[in-house]
């Protein structure tokens, strides 16, 4: 994933912000991926570790927000003690979880959300510098570990698939070693809120994420806001549960040779949660995401810390953003405006009829499912 600027490519993009009621059902129970065999993300020589300062600058601010800060790299070991890791890949059992964590820091005064972040099969934190350095450039605190079992450091990261069981716990073992560094004398002290905390992950990660918000098995509540970027719900000993939750975010390529775009039609689809579905359309697996150069970076980039600024921080403004981005998509040429088309249902209802009666030069059509128009206020 990396590009300074993305070139102007005609239909490049489909965008599809997809704000679904909680009426909405539930459907397929989600446990069928469509790849027996989760794919690997180790397209390319594993980065080294970030430098303690990140140098390239500020980034480019999102949803209309002035914010811009200074980007703290950190790399620390984090040991559960009470979990062990088995004997996969060669590797020999132990008694305890050892997690590598990269965090991502803004330099400013928080405090600030917490993004925790998975990685794929054969892959590694720092091998989305870029992306995750952005979102913290933008007001948040991002904690990336390494598997222990999965990560591309490993002889056979594919012989650790039975540990994905654990991952789910793994990053919320993070989560609980991050809120401690941010508490009193810490060495976060003061730069982390506890009440917003988002997850995300790419492909196996995507998987684990999908497990530590929907799934009965791992769930954690303090998660609010969730993005899946080319995942699937893998199987895990509980049960799915999209009908009510965070919102979130799924981003898929519609070329994607590891896991089917179907995956995430389907799970979109059967989400009763609000949900952000965004189309890469030719879009591969892993690298509109890493830091491997693709068209789709700064799309990915923005449309990522939109979400975040939106569900978890709480900082955007609804409709402004939403048409701010149908003039982003016709200013870049990515559609026109005898070709966008909007949609939205209940209080996605609402905010289309407000788009479209605040800018009916804007859209060719609107679809306004069971909308909340009838309020007096």
């Amino acid at each position: 994933m990396r590009s300074a600027t993305v070139p102007a490519r005609a239909g490049a993009l489909a965008l599809a912000l997809v704000l679904l009621g909680a009426a909405c059902t539930a459907g397929d129970d989600g446990t069928s991926v469509g790849a027996d065999v989760p794919p690997t993300d180790a397209t390319g020589p594993v980065p080294t570790a970030p430098d303690p300062i990140d140098a390239r600058g500020p980034a480019e601010p999102t949803s209309g927000l002035d914010l811009s800060y200074e980007v703290r790299a950190l790399q620390r070991t984090l040991v559960d003690d009470r979990r062990p890791t088995p004997a996969l890949g060669g590797l020999p059992a132990e008694d305890e979880r050892r997690l590598d964590t990269w965090l991502w820091v803004p330099d400013g005064e928080g405090p600030f959300p917490l993004i925790a972040f998975s990685h794929g099969l054969a892959g590694r934190p720092e091998g989305f510098g870029q992306l995750l350095s952005t979102w913290a450039s933008h007001g948040y605190v991002v904690a990336a570990p390494a598997f222990p079992r999965t990560n591309g450091d490993l002889p056979d990261p594919t012989a650790g698939l039975p540990d994905l069981a654990e991952q789910p716990g793994d990053v919320s073992f993070v989560i609980d070693e991050v809120l401690a560094m941010a508490g009193p004398g810490g060495e976060l002290d003061g730069l982390v809120d506890a009440d917003r905390i988002g997850a995300g992950g790419l492909s196996l990660g995507g998987g684990t994420t999908y497990g530590l918000v929907y799934n009965s098995c791992c769930r954690d509540e303090r998660i609010v806001a969730a993005e899946v970027l080319a995942g699937a719900d893998f199987p895990f000993p509980g049960d799915y549960d999209l009908s009510t939750g965070p919102p979130l975010l799924v981003a898929h390529g519609t070329l994607d040779p590891a896991i089917p775009y179907d995956t995430a039609v389907r799970i979109v689809d059967a989400a009763g949660v609000p949900t952000w579905f965004v189309t890469l359309v030719d879009g591969l697996h892993s690298m509109p995401f890493d830091d491997l150069e693709s068209p789709y970076d700064r799309d990915v980039e923005r449309l990522t810390t939109a979400f975040w600024d939106v569900h978890l921080a709480g900082r955007a403004d609804r409709l402004g953003d939403f048409e701010a981005a149908a003039d982003w998509l016709v200013d870049r040429g990515r559609t026109s405006r005898r070709r966008l088309a909007i949609r939205g249902g209940s209080n996605g209802g609402l905010l289309v009829a407000a788009c479209l009666t605040r800018r009916p030069d804007l859209y060719a059509a609107v679809v306004c499912d069971v909308p909340l128009t009838d309020m007096m206020r």
